[in-house]
C-alpha cells in the first residue's frame, strides 16, 4: 500500500547512536516457505525459526507486553481472524470469529485488550477485543477507511492510518475514537508505531520523495509536531517501522523495487539512520517486524 505525496522537511533532533550490536528478539512474517508464516529471530541474526507452519497466510505478528505471547492474523478460517500463541509458537488460540476480514492486531499496554482493523461493517474500521470477556466493539466513528491501529504506551491514545480524499494520513484519537487529530503533514503517510516512552511516533511517508521512507514525529514537549526523515537506505522503499525496547533503534522492512520484482528484507537501524544492519537474507520476503519487549529470550 503506497503512501504518496512529496513535501519537504529537515532533521530537528540530535539523537545519539544506540549500543550496537543490536540485542533482543524479533517476530516477523515471511513467505520464504511459499506462503506467509510467522518467524522469530534474534537481533544478531541467530536462532531463526518458524513459529507457524500453516497452508493459510499467517501475518502481522505483535508481542504481548510481557513478551510471553504473540498475537497475529490468519486466513486459516476464512478472510482473516485474530489469533494468539505462545512465544515459542505453541498453544495457538483463535480469538475472533467473524466472516469478514480482521487483521493487524496489537496488544494494549496492560495486555488485557487487543486493537485491530476489521471490515465487519463493510469498510475497514478499528475494533477492540476484551480478552477477559471476548467481547468485540467498534472504536472508530467515521466512515473513512482505517488500518494499522496501535496503542500509545500510556494507554490513552490510538494511532492509525486513515484514507483521506486523495491518499493516506496518520491520525491519533483517544481510545474511544474521539478527539481525532491528523498528525502527518500533507498526505501519503501510513504504518504508525509508538516509541516505548510515547515521545516519538514513527510512520512511513513519501513527503520528501516519490519513494517511501520512515519518519519520526515528536509527540510531546516543546518540539511537539516536528518531524524528520530517518536517512537509511536512500535508494529503497522503507516500511513497517518498529522500535527496539530501549527506543534507540528501529526494525524496518525495505525493498529496492515495488511491484512484481519487490524483495522485502529486514534491517535494524539507529534513529539517526546509522549502524544499518541487514537482518534477513535472500529467502523470500520479510515484513512487519516487531521487537519483543525487554531483553533475552523466553
Amino acid at each position: 500500500m503506497a503512501c504518496e505525496e512529496p513535501d519537504a522537511s529537515g532533521e530537528t533532533r540530535a539523537i545519539p547512536p544506540s549500543a550496537a550490536p543490536y540485542v533482543g528478539t524479533l517476530a516477523f512474517q515471511s513467505d520464504r516457505a511459499g506462503n506467509w508464516d510467522i518467524y522469530r529471530i534474534d537481533a544478531d541474526g541467530t536462532n531463526l525459526r518458524p513459529l507457524t507452519q500453516h497452508p493459510a497466510a499467517d501475518q502481522n505478528p505483535a508481542w504481548s507486553p510481557d513478551g510471553r505471547s504473540i498475537v497475529f492474523s490468519s486466513e486459516r478460517t476464512g478472510a482473516g481472524d485474530i489469533y494468539v500463541m505462545d512465544a515459542n509458537g505453541g498453544n495457538v488460540t483463535r480469538l475472533t470469529f467473524h466472516e469478514a476480514y480482521e487483521g493487524a492486531p496489537r496488544f494494549s499496554p496492560d495486555g488485557r485488550r487487543i486493537v485491530f482493523e476489521g471490515e465487519r461493517d463493510g469498510v475497514a474500521q478499528i475494533y477492540l477485543l476484551d480478552r477477559d470477556t471476548g467481547d468485540v466493539r467498534r472504536l472508530s466513528r467515521t466512515r473513512s477507511r482505517k488500518l494499522g491501529p496501535a496503542f500509545s504506551p500510556d494507554n490513552e491514545w490510538l494511532a492509525y492510518m486513515e484514507k483521506g480524499l486523495l491518499s493516506w494520513h496518520v491520525t491519533i484519537s483517544n481510545v474511544e475514537g474521539g478527539n481525532r487529530n491528523v498528525v502527518t503533514e500533507g498526505s501519503g503517510s501510513c504504518r504508525p508505531a509508538w516509541s516505548p516512552d510515547g515521545s516519538l511516533l514513527a510512520y512511513v511517508s513519501t513527503r520528501d520523495s516519490p519513494k517511501a521512507d520512515v519518519w519520526l514525529r515528536e509527540m510531546a514537549g516543546r518540539r511537539a509536531g516536528e518531524a524528520w526523515k530517518v536517512s537509511s537506505r536512500p535508494d529503497a522503499h522503507n516500511y513497517d517501522p518498529a522500535f527496539s525496547p530501549d527506543g534507540a533503534a528501529l526494525a524496518i522492512a525495505s525493498t529496492s523495487e515495488r511491484g512484481a520484482r519487490e524483495q522485502w528484507d529486514l534491517y535494524l537501524v539507529d534513529l539517526n539512520g546509522r549502524n544499518l544492519v541487514r537482518l534477513s537474507g535472500e529467502e523470500g520476503n520479510e515484513r512487519f517486524p516487531t521487537w519483543r519487549p525487554g531483553s533475552g529470550t523466553p
